[in-house]
């Protein structure tokens, strides 16, 4: 991967890590994050994904996977 493509998918990872911190910190406030299941440690995985997708392609979401739909655009 060149440079830039890491960098991307390093900011994937870190946007992704900010969402599921989120929505940890607003379920200990006893707070409902509707069909919230955390994948902290998993951001790598999700982001390379996403980042291989291209715009034709499809998109059956997992519920954990955050950096996916970031990419994807959503």
């Amino acid at each position: 991967m060149d440079p830039d493509a890491l960098l991307d998918a390093y900011r994937l990872m870190l946007l992704s890590r900010a969402i599921d911190d989120a929505c940890t910190e607003l379920a200990a406030q006893s707070m409902e994050v509707p069909n919230y299941h955390g994948a902290r440690g998993q951001e790598a995985m999700y982001a390379g994904v996403g980042i291989s997708l291209v715009p034709e392609d499809y998109l059956l979401y997992n519920y954990r996977a955050f950096a996916t739909l970031l990419a994807k655009g959503v």
